[in-house]
């Protein structure tokens, strides 16, 4: 009975040894760059960045940073939980404003994102 129980670990552990690193080889290694996208699909006109969602959840008492893309040039107003504030959209389109940090509330608000084209509400 002991040969028995020695031969099947034995025959696993060399079936390990010998599948595994085969296994390993078919599995790309991730390389910066190349197995995802750095630059986000951002689509004509007023857009916000993905990490914005409907029934997102920001950290408390922290500062707010709301980020996306517009026309260059225009002027974007950012507004969430009575709170508003304004940047213009650079010649990349890039734009990127901050709240004021806001305390705990488990009332939901609206993230209201407007410019001259258009208007997103989250």
């Amino acid at each position: 009975m002991k040969n028995h129980r020695f031969a099947c670990l034995l025959a696993c552990l060399l079936t390990a040894l010998l599948v595994l690193p085969t296994q390993a080889q078919d599995k790309p290694d991730l390389v910066r760059g190349e197995d995802f996208i750095e630059t986000p699909a951002v689509g004509e006109g007023l857009c916000v960045s993905n990490a914005f969602q409907s029934n997102m959840v920001l950290q408390r008492d922290k500062p707010i940073r709301i980020w996306g893309w517009a026309k260059p040039g225009e002027m974007v107003t950012v507004s969430f939980a009575g709170k508003e504030t304004s940047t213009t959209a650079d010649d990349k389109r890039y734009w990127q404003v901050e709240l004021e940090a806001l305390p705990a509330n488990a009332e939901p608000e609206s993230l209201t994102i407007r410019s001259k084209s258009g208007q997103l509400t989250l």
